[in-house]
């Protein structure tokens, strides 16, 4: 969007100048002339009387529409891509089967990349950026690395996790494109009248759902919620391999010296296969307790909604939902959770989902596939039989 004076209805009243917050018209002739560096905020639309100030589409440079589809790809401290960069892979393969899709990964090796699964998962291609300076991650480093091949390719979409490299990195690499940005996605969908891609995130403090689109610029981009795409497999795709050296690298200011690994009393909740998540329904802190010795009696970790972190009842590295964690495990069990919006975004991908709650009509029993209205307390030995006879299922 730009801003553009029509000359001809301009009669040099200098009132948007004066208004302008920051000083970007200037009279020339007369006329006013909309500096370079208007940041569009519209004031001098409003307030100009002769209507000679309007937005305009026609400095706008689209990018040719292509078939490409990016995905960065993230590698955890022990060398493994992060799970979500399949979950992504396999989502945009669902919404368009004949996009060319192309796993992106810098790297200073090529180890553990596993072509068989990203083929599986519907990666058409792994593009691997190799220099000896991509061990340690580095926005600046990173950011100019891409920049040039994305311009280069030209992929219409292009995502990545919402994890602290992606949500730093991707819109460091939206601004020197010129394009838009939607963070936190936890939905993808294709317009089907005009095939943009429709990113779905949750907006005012979870209580509406945005559908956003980038009509005008490539590529689309997004950051993407782990853990709320299934990964759906193909084993009779393919994927192919492109190798390229990244020469002469600009190498970062400050260097990583140390990592360490934070020790936790507490299962990491993405690995955990059952889960058993606490709201403030559970009454109080001395049912945390009873609780976690039910979560390990059957092998469970254990995860919280926001107050129970709020009132200190559990650390902040167990919550899920949308300022904690997504996670999609095989059973979920939500014991004295209302379910809001803002939680179920971090479980609403669970396989199976109990939830056990003394309101009859708390929200969360429209999301549980089973639904149990009563005492958590009495609830606890019923939930393990439960569980015991879902294991026996799988």
């Amino acid at each position: 969007m730009k801003i553009k004076v029509i000359s001809s209805q301009c009669n040099g009243c200098t009132l948007c100048i004066k208004k302008c917050p920051i000083q970007s018209i200037r009279l020339e002739n007369k006329t006013a002339v909309i500096l370079d560096s208007c940041n569009y905020c519209g004031i001098c639309i409003s307030v100009c009387p002769q209507k000679a100030i309007i937005k305009s589409l026609e400095d706008e440079v689209i990018a040719p529409v292509t078939n490409k589809s990016w995905v960065m790809m993230e590698t955890k401290l022990n060398g493994e891509i992060d799970s979500t960069s399949y979950e992504m892979i396999s989502k945009l393969r669902e919404l368009n089967p004949t996009a060319h899709i192309t796993a992106v990964l810098l790297s200073s090796t090529c180890k553990n990349i596993d072509t068989t699964l990203l083929g599986s998962v519907g990666a058409d291609e792994v593009f691997l950026l190799q220099n000896p300076a991509f061990e340690e991650y580095n926005a600046v480093l990173f950011t100019k690395a891409l920049v040039p091949y994305c311009q280069r390719e030209e992929p219409a979409v292009f995502v990545f996790p919402a994890t602290e490299m992606g949500r730093d990195l991707a819109p460091r690499i939206a601004t020197e494109l010129h394009t838009g940005l939607t963070a936190d996605c936890t939905d993808l969908s294709i317009d089907p009248e005009n095939g943009l891609l429709i990113q779905t995130r949750p907006a005012w403090d979870g209580n509406l759902m945005a559908s956003i689109i980038c009509p005008n610029r490539r590529p689309q981009m997004a950051t993407i919620r782990p853990h709320v795409f299934p990964m759906n497999q193909d084993k009779d795709r393919s994927c192919t391999t492109r190798i390229e050296e990244y020469k002469n690298p600009v190498l970062p200011v400050e260097k990583i010296t140390q990592r360490s690994v934070i020790e936790s009393t507490f299962p990491d909740l993405e690995k955990q296969t059952i889960v058993i998540g606490v709201g403030r329904g559970i009454g109080s802190k001395d049912n945390v307790d009873l609780i976690w010795d039910f979560a390990q009696s059957i092998h469970a970790g254990i995860g919280c909604s926001r107050p129970l972190v709020d009132n200190g009842w559990l650390p902040h590295e167990v919550q899920v939902g949308m300022s904690g964690k997504a996670i999609a495990p095989k059973v979920y069990i939500a014991l004295g959770i209302s379910g809001s919006v803002q939680h179920l975004v971090g479980m609403q991908s669970s396989e199976y989902i109990i939830a056990v709650n003394k309101d009859e009509n708390a929200p969360i029993f429209h999301h549980a596939h089973l639904s149990l209205v009563g005492d958590i307390k009495k609830m606890l030995p019923l939930l393990k039989d439960i569980v015991e006879k879902r294991k026996k299922l799988s």
